[in-house]
């Protein structure tokens, strides 16, 4: 089953990857957002980064 903070994170998520804008309200609530969904949001912000790099890593 997935949390309503997970699903929220999840549709940032994948408007990211679509190539929309975050808005405001929405960078708003991923700095304001609580200790108990950092997981979900962590999870979320993975997803966009495996959509753009994959399992690439690069090291300066």
């Amino acid at each position: 089953m997935i949390s309503s903070a997970s699903s929220r994170w999840h549709a940032l998520a994948e408007r990211a990857i679509a190539g929309e804008p975050t808005s405001r309200d929405d960078a708003r609530a991923v700095l304001e957002a609580p200790a108990v969904e950092l997981l979900a949001l962590l999870d979320a912000a993975y997803a966009v980064r495996r959509h753009h790099w994959g399992h690439r890593v690069l090291l300066h």
